[in-house]
């Protein structure tokens, strides 16, 4: 059994990205994306970033109280623009409008703009 379970992990990330400036909702979809990589293994898209999210939420670099703007230039063309924001969220808030025009049309692409690199998505893919 590890040692810190990956719900500990999700909730002492959210934690200090809410430390340092991510507003609440923001630092949850990070905060699973980091903990969902340590359950994998992944510990480069986990743990070992969250302190580069938390001085980059310091430093300006990325902003965390930014909500993401999510349009649709053609019925299977979505685009999240983060904003200069986390890219989960920003492909969070997406994704159900990208799935409802894979629905609708047979295919949609999604795309993220403006966003700070992405580690993990693969928790919202599952959710």
């Amino acid at each position: 059994m590890p040692l810190v379970s990956t719900i500990d992990i999700e909730r002492a990330s959210k934690s200090a990205l809410v430390a340092y400036g991510a507003k609440d909702w923001i630092a949850v979809s990070v905060a699973r994306a980091i903990a969902d990589a340590e359950s994998f293994g992944n510990v480069i898209c986990g743990l070992y970033y969250l302190e580069s999210y938390c001085r980059q939420l310091v430093t300006g670099r990325v902003d965390g109280t930014v909500d993401p703007q999510v349009s649709a230039s053609r019925p299977g063309s979505i685009l999240s623009d983060a904003k200069f924001g986390f890219s989960q969220p920003a492909f969070e808030a997406a994704l159900p409008t990208a799935i409802a025009a894979a629905r609708t049309n047979g295919t949609a692409s999604l795309s993220v703009a403006h966003a700070h690199t992405c580690t993990s998505l693969d928790i919202l893919l599952r959710n």
